[in-house]
């Protein structure tokens, strides 16, 4: 192979791997953007509380509601190891409680908080 074509062959393999690393941190270091709202969207409000479902994690619901990390955790009846990648009706499950009653429970947890920060 001639000199300079071995020179654009090498660039265009250290181009390509320098992409491949750049490309592998954004995507471990970012947020799945497809789960979570941007920061454009307000946080979800006392008037959303009806849109807390039991398939939701508790992470999830500190980020919407722009909960304390440790909120909900320390209104919760026992310590989950889980928590807060654990969904309410997981927890529920793991914790023998009854799905409806709790899902009520956390609905009312985060309404406290937020009444609490901004009684209006």
């Amino acid at each position: 192979m001639e000199k300079p074509k071995q020179e654009i062959l090498l660039a265009l393999i250290i181009v390509m791997i320098l992409l491949g690393g750049v490309a592998f941190l954004v995507n471990k270091t970012s947020q799945p953007l497809h789960l979570r709202p941007t920061q454009r969207h307000q946080a979800w409000t006392k008037n959303d509380l009806g849109r807390v479902q039991s398939w939701l994690t508790f992470d999830y619901l500190n980020f919407v509601f722009r909960l304390p990390p440790t909120y909900l955790e320390s209104q919760l009846p026992a310590p989950d190891s889980k928590y807060p990648n654990i969904s309410i009706e997981a927890y529920a499950d793991r914790h023998k409680l009854d799905h409806l009653k709790f899902l009520e429970e956390v609905r009312s947890a985060i309404g406290n908080y937020l009444n609490y920060v901004s009684p209006s």
